[in-house]
């Protein structure tokens, strides 16, 4: 069974990829978002500064990296916030709007440092994979004219491989994510110790 605290970035991969229940199973589309999942910990959260109405600043607002968040639902919590002693802060303070990676707390914080732990999902990645699963689907059926009618298989495969490539070119880091994904740097400046500049491209 699906988790529950995974609805949002399922609900967006059926979204993006045109995926009705009927074809995809809430299991099927979470099996998917997981292997497009970043896990991270203690990503320093970004105060957002606002002033209230007599010019005073105060900061109810922190922005993560992250977006698209797998949200908390009692149990052992996947999301939390810890401030810079390393203690967890209760969520009866905060509110996460996950899709946009935001914290809110519910009285000012003035500006106090506090760090993300949780998963974020690249749901353009997924949506990409779910696409060339439906065209996978159909790559069994052929072209074919009946009763005057004409079936294209083919555009329809052509049609789902161009909306996977759509969707892959705005995946941030999950497997069709293009691009630079990481990078081994060395100061050449120092004493050789045995290490080789070099970076990765992970196309």
């Amino acid at each position: 069974m699906s988790r529950s605290t995974l609805a949002e970035p399922i609900a967006r991969v059926r979204e993006l990829a045109a995926a009705g229940t009927a074809d995809y199973s809430d299991d099927a589309i979470q099996t998917v978002l997981d292997r497009n999942r970043l896990d991270f910990a203690d990503d320093a959260l970004a105060p957002l500064r606002e002033y209230n109405s007599g010019g005073t600043p105060v900061y109810y607002m922190y922005q993560a990296h992250y977006r698209n968040l797998e949200a908390t639902d009692g149990g052992t919590a996947v999301l939390y916030i810890r401030d810079s002693s390393g203690a967890r802060v209760g969520t009866a303070s905060y509110s996460v709007l996950t899709e946009a990676g935001r914290v809110t707390f519910l009285a000012s914080t003035d500006g106090t440092a506090y760090y993300l732990t949780g998963r974020s999902y690249d749901v353009y990645a997924a949506a990409a994979e779910v696409w060339r699963m439906k065209a996978a689907a159909v790559a069994g059926r052929f072209d074919f004219t009946a009763d005057g009618a004409s079936f294209k298989a083919s555009q329809l495969i052509a049609q789902y491989n161009k909306m996977s490539e759509q969707c892959s070119s705005l995946a941030t880091f999950g497997a069709g994510a293009a691009g630079l994904r990481s990078s081994t740097m060395v100061r050449d400046d120092l004493a050789f110790d045995g290490h080789v500049s070099a970076f990765q491209d992970m196309d």
